[in-house]
């Protein structure tokens, strides 16, 4: 009866330390920690810099917010006003990210490039279930040529194949997007790809704009964080109609 008495006792005392842990972990120094540990760690595997304005978590539901997110890596500039992620939904984590903005720059090489043995950017995918992109804003720009794609997309888990270990996705949004002075044309993107290795394999991805069709099958294999090498193959259907 003793043994049995001291095992509660320690259990109870167990519960109380967790339940104490929680209450510390929610309180704002906590938080500034936590967020410069999150900050640190992502932008030391990037190879960039990021910077999370304030986070919020409610663990017991496992529920995150960032707000006001920059990260810079040379040659991208990406930002959002608020990330919203649920660790617990069904098949992987669920994120939301409202306003997002990308900007895609031309400028020298890094010096010292995230090393090829580094896992690929995609490889976080395994890890996702479904992402929903509200108000999404794509720039980018050279000396020669500028352009923009902005719209919602909306990304979600197709299924796993165990012997392989693939996993797949497919992808969705309307967009409209423009090079140039010239006048933005409506999108519709449909993509199903997935992870097979270290790349990422593109079943198909397709965009309809007007009557006209572009596709393309293949894989994407990386170089450093933001660049990589297509291997495939492209079709496209101009002919299909006439733009307004």
């Amino acid at each position: 009866m003793k043994k049995v008495k001291r095992i509660l006792r320690i259990l109870l005392w167990v519960l109380v330390g967790i339940a104490i842990l929680f209450l510390l972990l929610h309180t704002p120094p906590a938080r500034n920690m936590i967020k410069s540990v999150l900050s640190r760690t992502v932008a030391g595997r990037a190879g960039g810099t990021l910077d999370i304005g304030r986070i919020t978590y409610r663990l017991w539901r496992g529920e995150v917010t960032l707000e006001d997110v920059e990260f810079d890596y040379p040659g991208l500039r990406a930002e959002a006003h608020r990330l919203e992620a649920s660790l617990f939904s069904r098949g992987g984590m669920s994120i939301e990210v409202d306003n997002p903005r990308f900007f895609l720059r031309e400028e020298p090489r890094m010096s010292q490039p995230v090393r090829r043995s580094s896992p690929p950017p995609w490889k976080v995918l395994q890890y996702i279930g479904a992402v929903s992109v509200d108000k999404g804003r794509f720039e980018w720009g050279s000396a020669s040529t500028r352009g923009e794609i902005e719209g919602s997309l909306r990304l979600a888990r197709s299924g796993t194949e165990g012997r392989s270990r693939e996993h797949n996705w497919l992808l969705t949004g309307d967009v409209q997007g423009s090079v140039g002075d010239n006048s933005p044309i409506p999108m519709k993107i449909a993509a199903n790809f997935g992870l097979q290795s270290e790349d990422l394999r593109l079943e198909e991805i397709r965009i309809d704009a007007y009557a006209s069709v572009l596709s393309a099958r293949g894989a994407l294999s990386q170089q450093d964080f933001i660049t990589g090498t297509f291997r495939g193959g492209f079709r496209s259907a101009w002919w299909r109609g006439n733009n307004p």
